[in-house]
C-alpha cells in the first residue's frame, strides 16, 4: 500500500515538474503575448494593415534578436531590476498608458465595426498592431 502512494505521489511530483511555473507559459509564448499575437493575426487576415506595417514587424524582430545576442549578450552576474516592481507610479503609469495606447484604439476599432465605417478603423488599426507587435517577454 505505502509502496502505491509512493508510486503516485512520485508521478504527481513529476507531473508537477513538467508545468511552466513563470507565469503561464505556453511552449515558449507567455499568455500575454499569445493575446498579442492573436490580435496582430486578426488586423493582419482584415486587410487593414499594410506590407510596410509588417515589413517594420519583421525587420524589428530580427533587429531585436540581433541586438540581444550581439550588443547586449546576458550577463547573469549583472542581473538586478531595473524598476522596483513594486512601485505605485510604476503600476499606475502602465495602467494609463496601457488604457490610451491600447484599450481606446481597439474600442475605435471595435466602434468602427459596429458602425460599419471602415474609414474609422483604417486610423487605428496600425497602431494597435505595431504596438501589440513590441510586447516582449516580463
Amino acid at each position: 500500500m505505502s509502496e502505491e502512494l509512493n508510486s503516485i505521489e512520485t508521478q504527481a511530483q513529476n507531473l508537477i515538474s513538467k508545468h511552466p511555473k513563470n507565469g503561464g507559459e505556453i511552449f515558449f509564448l507567455t499568455f500575454r503575448q499569445l493575446n498579442c499575437l492573436a490580435v496582430m493575426v486578426i488586423l493582419g487576415a482584415s486587410g487593414m494593415v499594410s506590407l510596410e506595417d509588417f515589413g517594420i514587424f519583421v525587420f524589428s524582430a530580427i533587429y531585436m534578436c540581433f541586438l540581444s545576442k550581439f550588443a547586449f549578450p546576458l550577463n547573469e552576474a549583472q542581473q538586478k531590476p531595473v524598476f522596483d516592481p513594486d512601485s505605485k507610479i510604476l503600476g499606475f503609469y502602465l495602467l494609463f498608458t496601457a488604457v490610451i495606447g491600447l484599450f481606446l484604439p481597439i474600442f475605435y476599432i471595435f466602434y468602427g465595426i459596429i458602425g460599419g465605417d471602415k474609414d474609422e478603423i483604417k486610423a487605428a488599426v496600425p497602431h494597435v498592431f505595431l504596438l501589440t507587435s513590441q510586447v516582449n517577454p516580463p
